[in-house]
Formats: structure tokens, sequence, C-alpha cells
């Protein structure tokens, strides 16, 4: 994933504060994965959570997503 798109992800302490949840969006929950956007360079593995499943009545389902922080395209 690339170090802008990375960057703004979302971040959320309490999951019922995600308002219009769509299937694919990425975010961070819990301290030690939101921190990484502070503590993670390039080249460094990151992980992620993306939303697999919304429900009619607010259900969630979603999944913990890994790679590599990269460079934006067309930087050198």
């Amino acid at each position: 994933m690339e170090i802008k798109e990375f960057s703004t992800l979302n971040c959320y302490n309490n999951l019922l504060d995600i308002e219009n949840p769509k299937v694919g969006d990425k975010f961070l929950t819990g301290s030690s994965m939101i921190g990484q956007k502070e503590s993670k360079t390039i080249g460094s593995d990151i992980s992620w959570y993306e939303i697999t499943f919304v429900g009619q009545k607010g259900q969630l389902s979603y999944t913990t997503r890994y790679g590599v922080l990269k460079k934006p395209k067309g930087d050198r």
C-alpha cells in the first residue's frame, strides 16, 4: 500500500463510530494498529482492516489485510 493511502486511512476507537460503511472500505482500529501511522516507514510490513460485508441492520464483517508500505508511484 502506498504511504499516502495508508496515512489517510480512517482510525476508530470504537467500530460503532464507522458511518456509512461500504464493502472494500479500509480502516485502522486498536492502539497498536493505529500506532503504525507514526512508527512505520517505507518498506515496513503493515496491516489494516477491510470491510467484507455490510448487513441491512448494520452488521459488519471485516478481515485483516497485510502489505508493505511503498513510496508513491513516480517517486524515486
